[in-house]
């Protein structure tokens, strides 16, 4: 049972050496947080990661204390002592363990921050106290330890903290564990059933992950194997029926899923996933021979893989790789990309680009949003992708004919628009063409966005004419719309493959200001003539001419009646900006404004008046605050409403 516990302990896979490196480190009170993350490198000795007497278990490290806070209270540099300790016997690293233990508990007396009792430190913690309750040594307080036990029970055993998703399933994990170490058999039998209910909340019949993160996946499956090979089939319990084969069903989507270059595509809330860090997951020890653990062996032939219930769409072959996944079964780790896509033509071409970590904020608010996907953004803003549905967002079709492969994305989401987007895979040239439709009764700024590789700035060569971008000789992003095109290569356009990494990327942005538009993009290999017929929307058809041959382009626009509620929108015309609000509140009313600056200074106001529609010249580019007040013309009652606008100073 030890070694079990051991082995559920070493998440990371930390090898013998590593763990004497770390246990040292703080044995000699320079504590290790995070391996890698927190400090970045061992050699590193912050004082803030100094252990004294003065230590009160409370650090903030700016964009790392979340990382730092959540970690160090999930007893993870006890955990590396353990570690330590079980890789060499020697029991300074069980002493220093328990020193820890006894001064944590000490500001646990007193604290009330929300890592003393927060799942993901709980589960951590428990499994620590699991440990050292096994081994026999004088090292440990005894006393303390059962204390902590019982508490630890308790929280994880009560439903008011259980967690849906990853957050149970450690929970769950961890109370089978102490449950076993215990003897409570009845508290055993309420946390394995617990345990199934949420594996079946968590994945679907072919065993894909809900939550919206391939990094989820496998910490889910980590997660679920280690508790069945390391705990219970050695008391002849299982978390699922047949479980190596629904194991396998769920190894395959993910070998489905997995580009050309072994790894997985970044996905919402997620970490790049390379072929290494598969191989080196708990994953591999017991289902070695699955070919997701080989390197991929992928036919010159284009695959389509279709998953209708889960809205995936992965087509690929040797050389050329699409993802596509508009919708979700559940909000857990959710971005703002439907209609997004990564590709990749015999290297990453378009990416998705990361997270960054969980703090509110600047980082995180761009991650998060339409601009740091490759998809369509309309104003500036957010749709409301935390309150959507399957109705709002989904794939509506996808067929294929010997010239190309049509796959249709719907989003309806944005309250003052619709967006039809048309993905056509262009067989004989592995490239693609992009149609998108962006129907309104309003002037909206449509902005067709696409993140290019980071591996593209390495020695970045860009060509820029006639609405066409070609990067280092090789590819071509050419727009046949009339649309203003900008390339940036900013701070600004962020790409984060590892928690707490950032790095800048190039950036791609056709925009357009219309009632109704289309953008008609192709990407595709720079050797490639191709131009577009005139769009002909009564017949639903284009013809697309590429290397001199005439592909039929058939395309759906979504026209679903849009009734606008409160909004206001704003663009520019000419030398003004026009500030439209919609809101009918009185039969008979008038209209005001007050404009407020980033700072919530009120720099103007425009006084009443009949007109839903204001000018105002906006000297800065950035974000305001709009304050609309109506009013009933005939007995003078008053309604308002606010808006953050981010608004630009060019014309779009």
């Amino acid at each position: 049972m030890l070694n079990s516990i051991f082995q559920i302990m070493n998440k990371y896979n930390i090898d013998k050496q590593q763990a004497l490196e770390i246990g040292n480190s703080i044995n000699n009170n320079q504590l290790i947080i995070k391996y890698n993350y927190v400090p970045i490198n061992i050699e590193d000795e912050p004082e803030i990661l100094k252990f004294n007497k003065s230590f009160d278990w409370i650090i903030d490290i700016e964009n790392y204390t979340n990382m730092t806070m959540l970690h160090l209270h999930a007893w993870e540099p006890m955990n590396y002592l353990v570690l330590a300790y079980h890789y060499s016997g020697k029991s300074e690293y069980l002493k220093k363990c328990n020193e820890l233990i006894n001064s944590w508990y000490i500001h646990s007396l007193d604290a009330n921050h929300k890592y003393l009792y927060y799942t993901h430190c709980v589960a951590d913690r428990a499994l620590v106290l699991a440990y050292l309750k096994y081994v026999d040594s004088s090292c440990i307080s005894n006393e303390l330890i059962d204390s902590l036990i019982k508490t630890h029970i308790e929280y994880l055993s009560n439903e008011k903290n259980y967690v849906d998703y990853n957050h149970g399933s450690m929970l769950d994990r961890s109370l089978l564990v102490l449950c076993v170490l215990m003897n409570d058999k009845a508290l055993f039998k309420f946390s394995l059933e617990r345990f199934k209910k949420n594996i079946e909340n968590t994945f679907t019949k072919n065993m894909i992950c809900k939550e919206n993160s391939f990094t989820y996946s496998l910490f889910n499956l980590e997660l679920i194997v280690s508790a069945q090979k390391l705990l219970l089939e050695t008391i002849n319990e299982t978390l699922i029926e047949d479980f190596d084969l629904m194991m396998n069903r769920a190894l395959n989507f993910l070998d489905i899923v997995r580009k050309p270059d072994g790894s997985l595509p970044l996905y919402g809330d997620g970490e790049l996933i390379t072929s290494e860090k598969l191989n080196n997951s708990i994953l591999r020890t017991y289902y070695p021979d699955h070919s997701l653990f080989s390197p991929p062996t992928i036919d010159e032939e284009l695959k389509t893989y279709y998953f209708k219930a889960e809205s995936y769409i992965i087509i690929k072959n040797n050389y050329f790789y699409l993802f596509v996944r508009p919708g979700d079964i559940i909000k857990n780790h959710k971005h703002a990309d439907d209609l997004s896509i990564n590709l990749y033509m015999g290297e990453d071409v378009l990416i998705d680009t990361g997270i960054f970590n969980y703090e509110k904020g600047e980082y995180r608010n761009y991650l998060k949003s339409p601009a740091a996907h490759n998809t369509i953004e309309l104003n500036y803003e957010n749709y409301n992708y935390l309150t959507s549905n399957n109705k709002d967002i989904y794939i509506d079709s996808i067929t294929e004919n010997e010239d190309l492969i049509h796959i249709i994305l719907i989003n309806n989401s944005y309250t003052f628009a619709n967006i039809t987007r048309n993905i056509y895979i262009l067989k004989n040239q592995k490239s693609i063409f992009i149609a998108d439709f962006i129907d309104s009764p309003i002037k909206v700024i449509s902005t067709q966005i696409f993140n290019l590789s980071n591996h593209f700035i390495e020695h970045i060569d860009v060509n820029i004419q006639n609405n066409s971008i070609y990067v280092n000789n090789k590819f071509q992003v050419k727009n046949f719309s009339d649309s203003n095109m900008s390339f940036t290569i900013s701070e600004k356009n962020l790409l984060s493959e590892k928690f707490q990494k950032i790095t800048k990327i190039p950036k791609i942005e056709f925009s357009n200001l219309k009632y109704f538009t289309n953008q008609f993009t192709y990407i595709g290999h720079i050797s490639e003539s191709v131009f577009l017929e005139k769009f002909k929307e009564k017949n639903n058809i284009s013809y697309l001419v590429l290397n001199n041959k005439k592909i039929a382009i058939p395309f759906a626009v979504n026209k679903k009646k849009i009734k606008i509620g409160k909004y206001i929108n704003v663009y520019k015309d000419s030398a003004y900006h026009i500030i439209e609000i919609y809101h009918q509140m009185y039969a008979n009313q008038e209209y005001a404004i007050y404009i407020y600056d980033n700072n919530n200074n009120k720099i103007a106001t425009l006084w009443y008046q009949s007109h839903h529609s204001f000018k105002y010249k906006f000297s800065k580019t950035g974000k305001y605050r709009i304050r609309c007040f109506l009013k009933n013309k005939t007995t003078g009652e008053k309604f308002e409403f606010s808006m953050y606008k981010y608004i630009k100073t060019t014309i779009q």
